[in-house]
């Protein structure tokens, strides 16, 4: 049976006509996702860390950038004793195919998706990438910035409702300055990196008041010494 958050995700996916997009952020108390030399392990707590892990059981699917990727090598799986299976299916941004298949990513049993911006992909190529179960789909990029909106309407017509966005800071900012974020869950640590470290966000060019992009506060919630903030958009 259904529940109402499950209705209201479906109502959602049908009425906008695109998944429900949450966004995971876990920094500092002053928004750093890690150092300036990108040392984030471990900005929050392990029970945060575990909050986390149930964001994933929740969610159809993963959206990734490449960057992540490479700085952090996650599995981006779920950890919880006895909810291992309910990991979700993996979508990677990957722009020039330079990720290595020996990341942990590519270990997972779960499906990944790779959208790429290489036109006229040789077959020997394709057929490194589909031995490993991986599925190839060209998306086209912008001055040099692969189209989100793509991505997310490539994502739900593969009939994907629920996705999941967990890193970095350029594909959190394209996102949402495309207005495709709904929900924010932030864990913020109880340490300061300072301003040479990593934002969260990355610049969204606002230099105007009433461009500020505006979310509602619906919860706040401690975790050890770290606090969850749940956002929904306005």
């Amino acid at each position: 049976e259904k529940s109402s958050y499950d209705n209201k995700i479906f109502f959602h996916s049908k009425n906008k006509k695109k998944p429900y997009i949450t966004l995971k952020v876990a920094s500092s108390a002053d928004g750093k996702i890690a150092t300036s030399s990108y040392k984030s392990k471990w900005i929050t707590s392990e029970l945060s860390r575990l909050r986390g892990h149930m964001l994933r059981v929740k969610n159809d699917c993963i959206l990734v950038g490449s960057n992540t990727l490479i700085k952090d090598d996650p599995k981006l799986n779920s950890r919880l004793e006895g909810l291992e299976k309910f990991s979700p299916d993996i979508f990677i941004l990957d722009r020039y195919l330079k990720l290595s298949l020996s990341l942990n990513i590519f270990k997972s049993s779960n499906k990944i998706f790779i959208f790429h911006s290489k036109k006229n992909l040789i077959d020997n190529i394709k057929k490194i990438y589909s031995k490993r179960n991986i599925f190839l789909h060209y998306i086209e990029s912008d001055n040099e910035l692969i189209d989100i909106r793509q991505v997310i309407k490539k994502i739900s017509d593969f009939g994907y409702q629920k996705i999941l966005i967990e890193g970095g800071s350029s594909l959190a900012g394209s996102l949402l300055l495309a207005d495709l974020i709904d929900k924010i869950f932030w864990f913020r640590a109880s340490k300061l990196i300072g301003g040479d470290g990593l934002a969260s966000i990355a610049n969204l060019g606002i230099s105007d008041i009433n461009s500020i992009k505006k979310f509602k506060l619906i919860k706040n919630k401690n975790i050890d010494d770290d606090t969850l903030s749940v956002y929904e958009k306005e």
